[in-house]
């Protein structure tokens, strides 16, 4: 009967190692692995592609079944981490604040939209871009939506040899709605930077003409 979870790579390989009355030492020689590594695969730790189709040989089993499989450690990391959907909304809702803000400033100053004005001459619009705080707490919700999901979009591919982790190389995944949110967070992010550059260069520029108030 199905327990309703899929299996980990770790119980596939101890489990079948039981059923041929093998021990890892056995299963090693047969699958003409380093012992460390079948330990390190019963213990849920990543391995190689190479690995699981040497294990997958020496058991028996289908090799797409082990490629599939994930590593245990696998597992107990979703459960603290995001799925892409919700690295999706939650990184569109920090990005949101920001976006309003800088389609307020380009409409009123740059497409100059009227309807806007009491808005941007109102005294809280005033105390809110006067805030010296307000750049950053703009900017900390773009910075927080492409943390969230850089790891779904791009990933690093690992072997494992004997004691070490070697990066084989990076893995660019194609999730759309995922580059979008990273794209808008990318944007807004320039866009405050050069805001924040901006007004800080025009201080400098007016602070030494007459009449200047800081």
């Amino acid at each position: 009967m199905s327990s309703g979870r899929s299996e980990s790579l770790a119980e596939i390989i101890r489990r079948e190692r039981l059923t041929h009355a093998w021990t890892q030492e056995q299963l090693a020689l047969v699958a003409s692995v380093n012992l460390r590594t079948v330990q390190r695969v019963e213990r849920g730790l990543p391995c190689s592609g190479e690995t699981k189709q040497a294990l997958a040989g020496a058991l028996n089993l289908d090799a797409g079944v082990l490629a599939a499989a994930t590593n245990a450690a696998d597992q107990g990391r979703r459960r603290f981490g995001l799925t892409g959907s919700q690295a999706v909304w939650a990184g569109a809702t920090m990005c949101l604040p920001g976006l309003i803000f800088v389609l307020l400033n380009v409409a009123y100053y740059e497409i100059e939209v009227g309807i806007l004005e009491p808005i941007m001459r109102s005294g809280a619009w005033s105390a809110l871009t006067s805030y010296p705080l307000t750049p950053v707490i703009l900017i900390a919700g773009p910075v927080l939506s492409l943390l969230l999901n850089l790891p779904h979009l791009v990933t690093l591919r690992v072997r494992q040899e004997q004691d070490a982790a070697i990066v084989d190389g990076v893995v660019v995944n194609y999730r759309p709605m995922q580059w979008i949110v990273a794209g808008l967070a990318l944007i807004i992010i320039a866009i405050m930077v050069a805001y924040g550059a901006v007004e800080f260069l025009g201080h400098l520029l007016h602070r030494d003409q007459p009449g200047w108030i800081p």
